[in-house]
C-alpha cells in the first residue's frame, strides 16, 4: 500500500505467477496494490475487485468467564457488498443454525475497506475490509443468555472479513475469514456506550462471536506486540453532509511506532487476574508530504481499558488452505490523532476497533520493491455513531445528510483506518 513495499510487477516475478487476466472483473480479485497510495491528503479512488457473494460453515460460541462456554455449528452467508461511499459497503449477513438450540441471525452490516496485501503462506491476495454493525436474533431454544444475550435485540458487533483468491490459479474463487463479536457488558452496554444497559442484562461476564470458515480453535494465542515501520494510516473525511461529502484521501506513511503489552485480564470480571484480554500501549508517528502527527492510546479514558487499547485474543484458524494457521485478536480503544487531512476536527480521543492476525507470512504493495514479509497485521478504524441508528441508517439515493459523533456500541461509520505491522 504505502511506498518502500512490494510493486504489482515485482510481487508477480517474485511469485512465479502468470500475468493477471486481462479482464479482471471476471474474478473476484486481482494481484495488484488498490490505488490509495497517491500522496498524504490527495484525492484517491480505491482500484478494488467485484467481491462475490460467498457461503461458508461457520462456529458460533459463547464465551463465559473468559472460557468457552458453548459452540454451536452454523451456515453463513455474506452477501455483496454495497457501496455508498468510495471505501464503505453494506452487506447482507444471514446466520442459520446447524445444530439444535444455536442462533438465528439476520443482520445489515457496514465494512470499511482497510487494505490488501499478497500472502506468501497461501499464494493469494488478500483484502481487508473492517465490519460493525447489529446483529438480530430470531428465536431459539438455547438457554438463557446463550446463544442469544440476555437483552432485546439489536446486539452491535464488530470484526472483519478478508476476502483471499488467486485469479491467476485454476480456481478463481473466493476464500474468507470472517470473524464478528459482540464484547463483554461493561464495553457493549457500558457507561461510555451509546446504548447502556442495567448490569443484569448487559451479560458483564459473557460475550458472543461468529466465526468462519469452521475450523477454529478458541482460545488464548499470541500477543501481537513490537516495533512498525513504513505502513499508513489513511483518512476519509466524512465532511459535512455524509454520506455525499465522504472523501477518500490517499495515505499518510508511518514512520515508526511501537505496540507494547501492559498486563493481561478478564475483561469486565474483577476478581480473575490474567486471561485472554491483552491490555496495550501504542505510539507511532506518520509522514504527510513532510509535515509529521502522532498517534497514541489514551490512558484512563475508560476505566475498563485503562492503558487505552485491549485485545481479546479469541483464538486460531487451523489447516492447510486459507486461513489455515492463523491467530486472531479483536481489538478495541481510544486512540488520539491529529488528522493532517482534517486540522480543525474534534480532538477529543477516537473510539476505535478492529482486529490483529498473525501468523501467515505476508508482502505488501507498493511502487518500490522491498521483499520483506510480515507476519502481523493489525487493523484498526475510527467510530462515527449516526445521531439515530435504531434501526442503522442504511444510505440510499433518498439519503440525506447524517450526523455524526464519536462513539461505540452502536453501528458506525469509519473516517480513519490504522494499517500496522507489528513484528
Amino acid at each position: 500500500m504505502i511506498t518502500k513495499f512490494l510493486s504489482s510487477a515485482a510481487l508477480v516475478a517474485a511469485s512465479f505467477l502468470a500475468a493477471a487476466p486481462s479482464t479482471p472483473a471476471q474474478v473476484p480479485c486481482h494481484v495488484g496494490d488498490d490505488g490509495l497510495d497517491v500522496g498524504c491528503c490527495k484525492e484517491a479512488k480505491p482500484k478494488l475487485p467485484d467481491f462475490p457473494e460467498v457461503k461458508e460453515k461457520g462456529v458460533y460460541a459463547c464465551i463465559g468467564k473468559c472460557k468457552l462456554e458453548k459452540a454451536f455449528k452454523v451456515e453463513v452467508k455474506l452477501g455483496k457488498p454495497q457501496w455508498f461511499t468510495c471505501d464503505q459497503a453494506v452487506f447482507e449477513l444471514t446466520v442459520s443454525p446447524q445444530t439444535p438450540g444455536g442462533p438465528s441471525i439476520s443482520s445489515k452490516i457496514i465494512g470499511k475497506y482497510s487494505r490488501t496485501w499478497y500472502s506468501l503462506t497461501h499464494g493469494r491476495q488478500v483484502w481487508r475490509f473492517l465490519l460493525n454493525g447489529d446483529w438480530h436474533f430470531g428465536p431459539s431454544i438455547g438457554v438463557q443468555g446463550c446463544p442469544t444475550p440476555p437483552h432485546a435485540n439489536p446486539s452491535h458487533v464488530i470484526g472483519s472479513v478478508d476476502y483471499a483468491c488467486d485469479p491467476t490459479g485454476a480456481d478463481p474463487g473466493a476464500a474468507i475469514a470472517l470473524n464478528l463479536s459482540h464484547l463483554p457488558g461493561c464495553i457493549s452496554h457500558g457507561s461510555l456506550s451509546a446504548r447502556p444497559l442495567p448490569n443484569a442484562q448487559a451479560h458483564p461476564d459473557r460475550s458472543y462471536h461468529l466465526v468462519a470458515p469452521s475450523n477454529f480453535a478458541f482460545g488464548s494465542v499470541n500477543d501481537i506486540a513490537g516495533s512498525f515501520k513504513e505502513e499508513a494510516v489513511r483518512s476519509s473525511p466524512s465532511g459535512n453532509c455524509y454520506p455525499w461529502s465522504a472523501r477518500c484521501l490517499g495515505e499518510a506513511a508511518v514512520v515508526e511506532g511501537e505496540l507494547a503489552t501492559d498486563f493481561k485480564n478478564c475483561l469486565c470480571i474483577d476478581d480473575i487476574d490474567g486471561g485472554p484480554w491483552v491490555h496495550q500501549k501504542m505510539k507511532g508517528e506518520v509522514d504527510c508530504s513532510g509535515a509529521s502527527s502522532v498517534f497514541s492510546t489514551v490512558d484512563g479514558f475508560d476505566p475498563n481499558i485503562p492503558t487505552g487499547l485491549a485485545a481479546l485474543r479469541l483464538g486460531r484458524w487451523s489447516g492447510n488452505t486459507f486461513p489455515g494457521n492463523l491467530e486472531l485478536s479483536v481489538y478495541v480503544g481510544y486512540l488520539q490523532y491529529f488528522d493532517p487531512c482534517v486540522p480543525f476536527a474534534d480532538l477529543s480521543p477516537h473510539r476505535v476497533c478492529g482486529v490483529g492476525t498473525s501468523g501467515h507470512e505476508g508482502l505488501l504493495f507498493g511502487p518500490t520493491p522491498v521483499l520483506q514479509p510480515y507476519k502481523n497485521f493489525l487493523d484498526l478504524e475510527d467510530n462515527l455513531i449516526p445521531k439515530t441508528h435504531d434501526p442503522i441508517p442504511v444510505p440510499t439515493s433518498l439519503t440525506v445528510c447524517i450526523p455524526l459523533s464519536k462513539g461505540f456500541g452502536a453501528p458506525a461509520f469509519s473516517s480513519l483506518v490504522w494499517n500496522l505491522n507489528p513484528e
